[in-house]
C-alpha cells in the first residue's frame, strides 16, 4: 500500500477512494492531504481549523460508509446540510490538530 500525497486539488485525477476523499477535503478548504492505510492527514489554514474539523471528520466517516441512505459513493451522500451540520446521528470521531 502506497502513501497517497495530494499537494493541491489539481493532484486529484482519479476516482479511487483516496482520490474521492482528497477531492472532497480540498472542496472543504484543505491545503494538503496525505493518506496511508486508515490514516488521513489533513493540512488546512490554522485560523480555519475550528470550522473545518467537524466537516472533515464527517466527510471521512461518510465516505467509507457502505450502507444506508448516506452511503459514501452516492454523489449527494456528503451527509451534511448546506450549513455543515450533519444530517444523521452517525458515529462521532475525533481529529487532531497540530
Amino acid at each position: 500500500m502506497a502513501i497517497e500525497r495530494y499537494a493541491s486539488a489539481d493532484a486529484v485525477v482519479g476516482q479511487r477512494p483516496a482520490d474521492v476523499l482528497a477531492g472532497r477535503l480540498f472542496e472543504l478548504g484543505a491545503s494538503r492531504v496525505t493518506l496511508y492505510s486508515s490514516v488521513v492527514t489533513v493540512e488546512a489554514p490554522a485560523d480555519r481549523w475550528a470550522e473545518l474539523e467537524p466537516q472533515v471528520v464527517a466527510t471521512i466517516q461518510r465516505l467509507f460508509g457502505y450502507y444506508g441512505e448516506g452511503a459514501g459513493w452516492a454523489p449527494d451522500a456528503s451527509g451534511t446540510e448546506a450549513d455543515g451540520e450533519t444530517t444523521d446521528d452517525g458515529p462521532t470521531g475525533a481529529a487532531e490538530a497540530s
